[in-house]
């Protein structure tokens, strides 16, 4: 099969001819006179750089960014981010108990504090000749579609835009089956189920999937990223039209893990019993990260604070091919609609 060469630039198409004419003469002759523009289109410029809400209240108190504050001032600044996380929990709070319910159902939980249930007494039960039963569909349900997606075959594709590149191409899916066989194996080994298996499960029962996407370059040089699974009944993103602005996250751990994951909090859970509960909360943006350990007030300057500052603001470095720095989430929904700019 002979392959047809193409001419690269724009002197190489000669002009074409005069357009036909009618044989009667009643359509005139039409003159086409668009030539190609091949290496004369301007490329689009590259989207704005986004602001971090961080700096602009450092810029607004103290006249410097969030990552040059002092650390009094750095606490202040927690108070700030503590202030953003309620009101965006605050935000998701129907979406969270249409979760629980969901969760209820799925653990099949009943009891006369489930609002959601009709709950009947013994003795009503007993008069109307009938015995209330609950239903395990919704643990069968969400139990096959995580079997069914954790056992498809994945397929990764990268198409070439043409000959001379499908050796590139190539190698660009190697690269994305051995990250997906690197990640499963690393979730694995550290006590994690599969991560098809995970995202197939909150996919399923929570109606989302939210994974934290970040480079770490303090962590294993073999693989540089932190990638994580989380539960999207903890996880709360702020959208506009133009896509993610931010995303906090608010969990509960041990003081074992806290100071296994968070070595810089050493010195805060030191009173810890390793079996005791600890909140934290996570910020990002397009630039910052930010980690806090919620509910432990310090003195500074004789003011009360509600949290200690783990990890002060600090650049993720997340950017996408024009350099313009990204929120490091994937927050996928696949019945979402516009129900991120209305009150869940």
């Amino acid at each position: 099969m002979v392959m047809p060469v193409f001419p690269t630039q724009a002197s190489a198409f000669p002009r074409p001819p005069m357009a036909p004419t009618a044989t009667s003469g009643l359509i005139p002759p039409v003159t086409r006179t668009v030539e190609p523009t091949l290496g004369t289109i301007t490329p689009p410029l590259p989207p704005t750089q986004p602001i971090s809400e961080l700096d602009r209240w450092a810029q607004e108190n103290y006249g410097a960014n969030a990552d040059e504050l002092e650390e009094a001032h750095l606490l202040e600044l927690g108070d700030y981010i503590l202030k953003m996380a309620e009101r965006d929990e605050e935000s998701y709070a129907g979406r969270n108990q249409r979760m629980q319910q969901s969760q209820d159902m799925y653990d099949l939980t009943v009891g006369p504090d489930k609002t959601w249930h009709v709950w009947r007494e013994p003795e009503e039960k007993e008069a109307q000749g009938g015995e209330l039963v609950i239903s395990p569909e919704p643990f069968i349900f969400v139990d096959k579609v995580e079997n069914m997606l954790a056992g498809a075959e994945l397929t990764l594709e990268k198409a070439s835009k043409g000959i001379d590149d499908m050796t590139q191409a190539q190698l660009v899916e190697d690269a994305l089956y051995w990250w997906m066989r690197e990640w499963s194996v690393r979730r694995i080994l550290a006590g994690n189920v599969d991560p098809r298996r995970e995202m197939a499960h909150y996919q399923a029962l929570r109606g989302e999937v939210c994974i934290l996407t970040m480079p770490d370059a303090q962590g294993d040089s073999r693989f540089p990223w932190h990638f994580e699974i989380e539960d999207p009944m903890f996880v709360f993103p702020r959208f506009s039209r133009k896509g993610l602005i931010r995303v906090i996250r608010k969990y509960s751990i041990s003081a074992l893990e806290a100071r296994h994951e968070y070595p810089e909090a050493m010195d805060m859970l030191k009173e810890y019993k390793e079996e005791d509960e600890v909140a934290v909360v996570a910020y990002y943006d397009a630039i910052y990260h930010a980690i806090l350990l919620e509910g432990r007030p310090l003195a500074v300057s004789g003011t009360k604070k509600d949290a200690s500052v783990i990890k002060p603001p600090i650049k993720h470095g997340l950017v996408d091919f024009y350099g313009v720095p990204q929120v490091p989430w994937v927050i996928a929904r696949p019945l979402a609609g516009n129900q991120h700019r209305s009150k869940f």
